[in-house]
């Protein structure tokens, strides 16, 4: 019948997949056409020294802190690294030798009728019971700024060194204690004493 609903002259619609592929193909290009890939950056050959060798810079891991008491001069030194840093008067450090006297003000002396000495540091501490011991170290601590700046600058350049003090026997404990003091307070972590010299 004809013009009938399900009829044999009804259309067939059908899709045209020609515009379609050449817009899909005209994306792939563009994309294609834009992408970049990581390339390899640029090398440069070169032969450079190892660590400590002849003609290289050896790393500076280790501080050497010496100090020396130096009796012709009347001085503490203290040296870091072969560099003296600072030095400490004998008058502040109150190393010099003088009669001991009593309460009255009387010279001591021993059973053999000697006359006995002590440093000036030891007379102070018996005049400043009390407050002698920090009098004395607040002292030291102003001669030993340097130090501490010193120590402040190099903690910041080799933070993990390991600090070597390299101290004379006749040098006065509280002047190793203020420097032992100082690496501590720097955050230097690795700190230890030299082994004496051996006797001749």
């Amino acid at each position: 019948m004809a013009g009938g609903v399900g009829g044999d002259d009804e259309e067939y619609i059908q899709l045209n997949l020609t515009a379609m592929v050449d817009v899909v193909m005209l994306l792939i290009i563009f994309f294609v056409s834009n992408l970049k890939f990581p390339q390899e950056e640029g090398t440069m050959s070169a032969e450079l020294p190892k660590v400590g060798k002849g003609g290289g810079v050896a790393k500076i891991d280790k501080i050497v802190i010496g100090v020396d008491s130096d009796h012709a001069n009347q001085v503490v030194r203290v040296i870091v690294n072969n560099v003296p840093v600072v030095e400490l008067p004998a008058k502040v450090l109150l190393l010099n030798r003088i009669e001991k006297t009593d309460a009255y003000g009387n010279v001591v002396r021993d059973d053999k009728g000697n006359v006995v000495t002590e440093t000036e540091y030891e007379k102070f501490m018996r005049d400043n019971p009390k407050d002698g011991y920090e009098k004395y170290k607040g002292e030291v601590y102003r001669y030993l700024r340097s130090l501490n700046t010193k120590l402040f600058t190099l903690q910041r350049t080799i933070p993990d060194a390991e600090v070597t003090l390299d101290v004379k026997p006749d040098v006065p404990y509280t002047c190793v204690i203020e420097v032992f003091s100082m690496c501590a307070a720097n955050h230097f972590t690795k700190v230890a004493f030299a082994q004496p010299a051996a006797g001749p």
